[in-house]
């Protein structure tokens, strides 16, 4: 499906027809819509994106060089991904991985040139994956608790986890985010946490803000927190999971237990 939303009709102007028709149709799998809808223009032939949304393929003497500094973004089933790739290396196509931006857990993206020099970029995510690793950095000593101002937020790049002080304790929220496992970052200007992959946010406790769409995922997990001798000792072998009811539970800052030995 097309990534791309509110437009009707997306127009390349190809020089090849029936060139492009195989790469967008049998190469992409796109649904073919047949040809000839306008049939006062150059001959032409539609495509289904979403419903509502269609590719129209317009046959010109040469291909619009203005529309190769654009692109088109489309998502492809994950199971259907290594067929449409296979299929597009049978056409002779040039398929370049993404190795920088930003990748789900399990996500693919890639780009690639139509016959006419128009650029494709391909993206496939697997569904969310709710078992969040840890970072299996054991016990991890941040500093005494003094440290840490009231309604505070530190990074502890070492064990890839956020310490959060408030008045009634702490909070240790791991940094990986419940949706596509990518990474979130904490916006102090706005006392949340973002996640730029998918524009999740987080409250200071973790729990996923609403916006427009239903709210399913959890609530950014958390490690367990021990207070030894005026230092707070963060557990980072053990991710734990969270309910939006229990997300607001902190570790006490009175409660302390003997030496770690």
């Amino acid at each position: 499906m097309a990534q791309t939303e509110r437009f009707s009709h997306l127009v390349y102007e190809v020089a090849d027809l029936a060139r492009s028709e195989q790469f967008y149709g049998w190469g992409l799998g796109l649904k073919p819509l047949g040809r000839d809808f306008w049939p006062e223009d150059a001959p032409s032939s539609a495509f289904e994106l979403n419903p509502g949304q269609y590719l129209v393929l317009v046959e010109a003497p040469a291909a619009n060089s203005e529309w190769r500094h654009a692109y088109t973004g489309l998502y492809l089933k994950p199971e259907r991904w290594r067929e449409v790739c296979d299929r597009l290396l049978e056409l002779g196509a040039t398929i370049r991985e993404k190795k920088a931006g930003l990748h789900a857990v399990g996500g693919h993206s890639s780009t690639v040139l139509d016959p006419d020099g128009y650029t494709i970029e391909l993206a496939a995510n697997e569904p969310p994956v709710w078992e969040i690793p840890p970072a299996a950095r054991g016990k991890i000593d941040v500093g005494r608790i003094e440290d840490f101002a009231v309604n505070s937020a530190t990074r502890v790049a070492q064990g890839k986890f956020f310490l959060m002080r408030f008045p009634d304790g702490f909070l240790a929220l791991s940094e990986i985010c419940t949706h596509q496992q990518f990474t979130v970052t904490y916006q102090p200007e706005h006392y949340r946490f973002y996640c730029p992959l998918h524009r999740y946010r987080f409250t200071r406790e973790g729990r996923v803000i609403q916006r427009v769409h239903p709210v399913t995922e959890p609530p950014l997990q958390k490690y367990a927190i021990e207070l030894v001798d005026g230092h707070v000792i963060v557990d980072t072998d053990v991710s734990i999971p969270r309910t939006n009811e229990d997300a607001g539970d902190l570790d006490h800052v009175p409660r302390l237990v003997g030496s770690l030995g």
